[in-house]
C-alpha cells in the first residue's frame, strides 16, 4: 500500500504541480466568476430611452381614441410594470423586490425601470400621405407608423402583404424591446377600440381575459407547505441534466489524465524504470489514486461552481438534501468505472491516436445516458430508465437522473443499483488490473478489443 501512495503522490505532483495546470485550474474558474458577477454592468440589457412621435393613419377614427388611452405615461408605465412582475414572480423574486421598495418607502415603479418611453400621437394625416410618412420614418422624425385601412397605398412596396386591423411600421434599426412595447401598445389599443365598439367595460372585459392561476403548494416530507412558482417548476426539469452532467464531465476530466499520461510514460519508456520498482497493480492502483487527487483539484474548482447552485437550489427546496449525498456516492463510482476504462486502454497502446479506435465503442456506450436524458427524467420509474440502472457503467448516469427526476424511486432499486455499481465498479478494476499487467509491457501494433478480452485470462 506504501507504494501504491508513492506513486499516487508522484502522479499528483507531476500532473498538479505545474503553472499551467494552475492557471487552468484555478484562474479560468475565478474569471468565469467574475465575468458571471460583471455581466450585468458589461452587458447591460436596458436600450436608451424613446421619445417621439407615432403616427396613426386611422380614417375611421377608433383606433386613434383607444390609442389615445393606451399610449398615456402611466399606462406605459404600467404595462411594464406588470410585465416585470410577472417575470420576477416566474423566478420567485417578488419578495425581495417589495422589502427593496418598501425600505424606500416607495411603491414598485421605484425599482422597476426597464427603459424610458415617452410617445406622443400624431393622427392629422390620411392614408394619402403613408409614402411621405414612411420617407419621414426612414429619416428618424417619427418613431413608428400604425396604419388600419386594408391595403398599402398605391406604389407602396408592401403589395400583397396580408390585410390585418392595423399594421405597424418600425425602423429597421429599432431595439427590439421597444418594438415588442410598441406592438402591445397596438394590440392593447385595438382590444379596446373593439371592446368599446361592443359597448362593454375594457377593464371588465380584460380581467376576465386574464383569470389567475391556482397557487401550487408543495408539501415537504416534514410537512411544511411553501408555494411553488413558475421559476421552480423550470428548475426541477434542468437539475437532473445538471447532475448528471457534473458527474459525466468530472470523472471524464478526471480520467483522461490517466489516460494520456499512461500513454505518454508507456511511449518514453519510463513505464519500464516504474516496474521495476513496483508491481503492475501498485503503478495502475497510484496513477488512479494519483489521477483522481488531480481530478479533484481540478474539476473541484468547476464542481464548486455546480454544487454551490445544488446546495441553493437545495435551500429553496427545489432538491433533496439526500440528492447531494447521491451524488457523492454516484460520483465515486463513475470516476473508477471510467478511470479503470482509461488506464486499461492507456497501457494496450503506443499513442494517443491509437486509443481512438479502442475508446470508441466505450464512449458510444457511455453517451447513451446523454441521448436517453429526456424520456429517463420524464419518466424515472418506467422500463428504459428501470433496466438501464442496472448497466454498468450506466448506472451512476441514469439513477442520477432518476433520483432527481421529480418522482420516488423504490428504496430497494437504490440499494440494489449502488450494490450493483460498486461491485461492476470492482469487477472492471480487476479486469483493467489484468489488461494493464500485460499491455505496459507490449509494443508494436495496438491490440483489437477481442485481444483485449483473451489477456483477461493470463495468469
Amino acid at each position: 500500500m506504501h507504494k501504491t501512495l508513492v506513486v499516487a503522490w508522484r502522479e499528483f505532483k507531476a500532473t498538479a504541480m505545474t503553472k499551467a495546470f494552475i492557471f487552468g485550474a484555478v484562474m479560468v474558474p475565478v474569471l468565469m466568476i467574475g465575468l458571471a458577477a460583471l455581466g450585468p454592468v458589461l452587458f447591460n440589457p436596458t436600450p436608451p430611452p424613446l421619445t417621439g412621435t407615432v403616427a396613426i393613419v386611422d380614417p375611421g377614427g377608433k383606433l386613434t381614441e383607444a390609442a389615445k388611452i393606451e399610449f398615456q405615461p402611466e399606462n406605459i408605465r404600467k404595462r411594464i410594470e406588470r410585465s416585470f412582475r410577472e417575470q420576477a414572480e416566474q423566478v420567485g423574486d417578488m419578495s425581495s423586490l417589495s422589502e427593496k421598495a418598501g425600505a424606500r418607502g416607495e411603491g414598485l415603479s421605484s425599482i422597476v425601470r426597464p427603459f424610458d418611453l415617452a410617445l406622443s400621437l400624431d393622427s392629422s394625416l390620411g392614408p394619402a400621405d403613408l409614402e411621405s410618412l414612411k420617407f419621414k420614418l426612414r429619416e428618424g422624425g417619427l418613431v413608428a407608423i400604425v396604419t388600419t385601412f386594408e391595403g398599402p397605398a398605391e406604389g407602396s412596396q408592401t403589395d400583397g402583404a396580408k390585410a390585418t386591423p392595423a399594421r405597424l411600421y418600425v425602423p429597421s434599426n429599432m431595439n427590439p424591446k421597444h418594438t415588442g412595447l410598441i406592438e402591445d401598445l397596438v394590440q392593447a389599443s385595438i382590444g379596446r377600440a373593439k371592446i368599446a365598439e361592443a359597448g362593454l367595460e375594457v377593464e371588465t372585459v380584460r380581467s376576465l381575459a386574464r383569470p389567475p392561476n391556482p397557487t401550487t403548494i408543495r408539501i415537504s416530507r416534514e410537512g411544511e407547505e411553501k408555494p411553488e412558482n413558475t421559476g421552480a417548476k423550470v428548475f426541477k426539469m434542468i437539475v437532473p441534466m445538471a447532475f448528471m452532467m457534473l458527474i459525466w464531465i468530472g470523472a471524464f476530466v478526471s480520467a483522461n489524465y490517466l489516460l494520456t499520461t499512461t500513454i505518454e510514460e508507456k511511449s518514453n519508456k519510463v513505464m519500464e524504470v516504474l516496474l521495476s520498482a513496483v508491481s503492475p497493480m501498485q503503478l495502475m492502483g497510484g496513477k488512479i489514486i494519483g489521477q483522481a487527487m488531480v481530478g479533484m483539484v481540478m474539476v473541484g474548482m468547476y464542481l464548486a461552481l455546480g454544487l454551490a447552485a445544488l446546495t441553493g437550489l437545495a435551500l429553496m427546496d427545489l432538491i433533496e438534501w439526500v440528492d447531494l449525498v447521491y451524488f457523492a456516492v454516484f460520483y465515486v463510482m463513475a470516476y473508477f468505472m471510467i478511470a479503470s476504462i482509461m488506464a486499461a486502454i492507456g497501457s494496450a497502446v503506443n499513442e494517443l491516436r491509437e486509443a481512438q479506435s479502442l475508446m470508441t465503442p466505450a464512449m458510444v456506450l457511455l453517451m447513451i445516458p446523454l441521448m436517453l436524458w429526456l424520456p429517463i427524467s420524464d419518466s424515472p420509474n418506467g422500463m428504459l430508465a428501470t433496466v438501464t440502472s442496472f448497466i454498468p457503467p450506466l448506472i451512476p448516469f441514469v439513477m442520477v437522473l432518476r433520483l432527481t427526476g421529480g418522482e420516488p424511486i423504490a428504496t430497494w432499486q437504490i440499494v440494489a443499483s449502488i450494490l450493483v455499481g460498486y461491485a461492476s465498479m470492482l469487477g472492471m478494476i480487476w479486469m483493467a488490473a489484468k489488461i494493464f499487467r500485460v499491455g505496459v509491457l507490449m509494443y508494436g501494433k495496438p491490440p483489437s478489443p477481442v485481444e483485449l478480452l483473451r489477456w483477461l485470462r493470463y495468469r
